[in-house]
């Protein structure tokens, strides 16, 4: 039996069990009493042994337990990190300002209350890195107007204008549980497909990834990264990638300086953005109306999208190749699933009625972005 499954009551049954037969054991009698007020204490030793079992196996494991059972495999939990934001700062005439590494800003229009710190230069004058002193996703959100907390001579504009690397959250339990999972169906050795997969999803910035050989050449590894919103990344972290993994040295790459094994040649980029637009007929129940309900269904269907993205690095363990179809049926589900939609039909995806499969290939990737929503009620 589980120890999930006692209660204040079995406990005393089964204790009365063990009465024999002579014996008063109706409720209310010294035995019956004396068993109940045992089975108390015993009832609060079997909910914290019900806790420790389930912190025993990895399906039901949790928080700091989790952590615990996963580095017998030498894996630890993913720590939220910090937004690198790009900055922009100048003079009332428009002219590039200098600022010192350190120098913090706050951001103007942050609910959250946002400190950007700048950490080093951009190759533009007067573009900065900005990293947010708020560790997660909360920072990689923010664009705008930025104001000095000390004063700046001659300072006039300071703003947020773009990414340069993401932040992400602190890994959840069902992440990390399924990461070790993983772990159990595939062998990650000598610069194989899983070791690369595994040691990149290391890096910061690095949400998912796609292992391809870059044809035509032997020898040459491609990977094609997306951040942690599952979204393409910045010319600038994909040239800091390329220097972390396979950096050029002396006008030559493959030399193992990096992460990669030596005569790896690594070509990092990040996929193609395709944005896909959509179209059905919908039918509501009395009482609704296609305009109240299009926000609702616009939200469901970025959920589909988003979902979509995560699996967009997932390989397929039977065709070995990285599959990313967007199909009629799970937008149909999405939708019919919201209260107030009677039915949905005649669905077009990119303006075809078949399922719509992506390139997933070492020459192009494609990351399926949601388009423009066309309803026909």
């Amino acid at each position: 039996m589980s120890l999930k499954n006692l209660t204040l009551q079995g406990l005393i049954e089964m204790g009365l069990e063990k009465v024999p037969a002579e014996f008063d054991r109706r409720t209310g009698s010294i035995i019956y009493d004396t068993i109940a007020s045992a089975a108390n204490p015993l009832l609060y030793v079997a909910m914290e042994g019900a806790q420790i079992e389930d912190a025993t196996y990895i399906e039901t494991t949790y928080g700091e337990y989790a952590d615990m059972l996963v580095a017998g495999k030498a894996i630890t939990r993913y720590p939220a990190t910090k937004a690198i934001k790009k900055g922009r700062f100048t003079t009332e005439k428009g002219a590039a300002i200098g600022i010192a590494n350190g120098t913090r800003f706050s951001a103007v229009d942050s609910a959250d209350g946002l400190i950007f710190s700048v950490v080093g230069p951009m190759d533009t004058p007067g573009e900065y890195m900005l990293e947010c002193e708020t560790a997660g996703t909360v920072g990689n959100s923010y664009y705008g107007p930025l104001i000095p907390i000390s004063y700046i001579d001659t300072l006039a504009t300071a703003e947020v204008i773009g990414d340069y690397r993401e932040a992400r959250d602190v890994e959840s339990d069902e992440d990390l549980k399924k990461r070790y999972l993983d772990t159990f169906k595939r062998n990650s050795f000598g610069g194989n497909v899983g070791q690369y997969d595994e040691e990149v999803k290391k890096l910061d910035g690095v949400g998912e990834v796609q292992v391809h050989r870059a044809y035509p050449k032997s020898g040459h590894v491609l990977l094609s990264i997306v951040g942690p919103s599952y979204r393409k990344i910045s010319a600038d972290l994909v040239k800091t990638l390329q220097d972390i993994i396979d950096p050029e040295i002396n006008g030559s790459q493959g030399t193992g300086l990096g992460m990669a094994p030596i005569f790896h040649t690594v070509h990092v980029t990040t996929p193609v953005e395709r944005s896909i637009p959509i179209s059905f007929k919908l039918q509501v129940l009395n009482g609704y109306t296609v305009a109240q309900l299009e926000p609702l269904i616009k939200a469901e269907l970025e959920k589909l999208f988003i979902t979509m993205r995560k699996e967009w690095g997932v390989l397929n363990e039977t065709t070995h190749t990285y599959d990313t179809i967007v199909y009629t049926s799970r937008i149909i589900v999405a939708v019919s699933g919201i209260l107030g939609v009677a039915n949905i039909s005649d669905v077009k995806i990119d303006g075809s009625a078949n399922d719509l499969v992506l390139k997933e290939t070492g020459a192009l990737q494609e990351l399926p972005i949601l388009g423009a929503i066309s309803i026909n009620g």
